[in-house]
């Protein structure tokens, strides 16, 4: 079986356009001989982690064959057993998670990275907000990134259309550049990977029109930047609008309201972050002769595609929740209080409140 494996991932990677040079030739007849017998167990493992959903439609949702910003130094932590990997999340309430739900799926893929690589540990901080897009994320959560973190996830596909024309030069276009702008600053040394969630239902629970999603804007511009892309859109569709599916797919089972997901759709998103984690690993493991060389490479940041994206040195001023009080010297009428949220399990909403007219 295992050497099936090997033969069904090498055609894989020719079918997915890995150069030539590196999928047959007289000097590497093989790929998976350029390979360590640790890397190669390490892959091994890799390919036998179980997915939630049938990966030939997980596939379908791939953006882009590409190397990818810092995802040989990813793939070294990955296979050195007793790394720490700190991932951060970015985007709107669909990586927040549900208020329902028990789970989100950053933290289901952290499961699976934990389950797939248990000798390494794994830390998530999750800065996503409700209701937000990556232009507040550029202004006010980057700078409670940590520099040292080793993969960021962007969701900003649903809150980052607002059905502005589908351009570059559309501010929420330039905003979603922005943030990857000053993410790459923050933390020069992450690999990044961005998921695209959907509207799946208009409000009036019909299918959501396909191209009304930011998407395909910010699919050009992560290409630039080096950053794959998973889309759920591109790979269910069709078959989450088609009951007798081939691939068993029920909406109801993945949806709890027109966007959001419960914790089975959790399970569900984070199985296309798990599979583009996987690919994009094994590819690096296969592309390069030298691990270690290239993770020690630091790509270059690009001239921006569109002017108005470079921002990303303009002074900003953000503070939320606790960080608030601090800078407040003076108050007269009103008081501190924690009016909570039902936005999620434990979750707080800080700020000050008054009855009257205060200063």
């Amino acid at each position: 079986m295992a050497g099936w494996r090997w033969f069904a991932m090498s055609l894989t990677l020719v079918l997915l356009g890995l150069p030539q040079h590196l999928v047959a030739s007289k000097f590497v007849p093989n790929p998976s001989s350029r390979l360590t017998q640790q890397h190669r167990t390490f892959v091994d493992k890799m390919w036998e982690s179980h997915m939630a959903m049938p990966e030939s439609l997980i596939r379908a949702g791939y953006k882009h064959e590409l190397e990818g910003r810092n995802w040989a130094r990813l793939a070294q932590k990955l296979s050195t057993e007793g790394s720490t990997v700190n991932i951060v999340a970015f985007g709107g309430s669909v990586t927040v998670g549900y208020r329902r739900s028990n789970t989100s799926y950053p933290e289901e893929l952290v499961d699976w990275l934990s389950d797939t690589f248990p000798g390494v540990k794994f830390n998530l901080i999750n800065l996503a907000r409700r209701a937000t897009a990556a232009t507040f994320a550029a202004l006010c959560l980057v700078q409670d990134m940590p520099e040292d973190a080793d993969l960021v996830l962007l969701e900003y596909s649903v809150n980052g259309y607002g059905g502005q024309c589908q351009c570059f030069t559309d501010p929420q276009t330039a905003g979603y550049e922005t943030l990857l702008r000053k993410l790459i600053k923050k933390a020069p040394h992450a690999a990044m990977l961005a998921f695209a969630s959907f509207m799946w239902l208009d409000k009036e629970n019909k299918p959501g029109k396909y191209y009304d999603t930011g998407e395909d804007q910010h699919g050009v511009v992560c290409r630039r930047y080096g950053v794959p892309m998973m889309s759920v859109r591109d790979a269910m569709y069709d078959a989450m609008f088609d009951a007798e599916n081939a691939y068993g797919i029920k909406r109801e089972k993945i949806l709890v309201d027109i966007v959001h997901v419960g914790d089975y759709g959790a399970k569900v998103y984070a199985a296309f972050l798990a599979w583009a984690v996987r690919h994009q690993v094994t590819r690096a493991l296969l592309h390069h002769r030298s691990l270690a060389a290239a993770a020690r490479h630091t790509p270059a940041l690009p001239p921006p595609l569109n002017p108005e994206a470079a921002q990303e040195d303009w002074p900003t001023f953000c503070a939320e929740g606790l960080g608030l009080q601090k800078y407040v010297t003076d108050n007269k009428g009103w008081k501190w209080v924690d009016e909570g949220t039902n936005a999620c399990a434990g979750c707080h909403r800080y700020g000050y409140l008054t009855k009257q007219v205060g200063d």
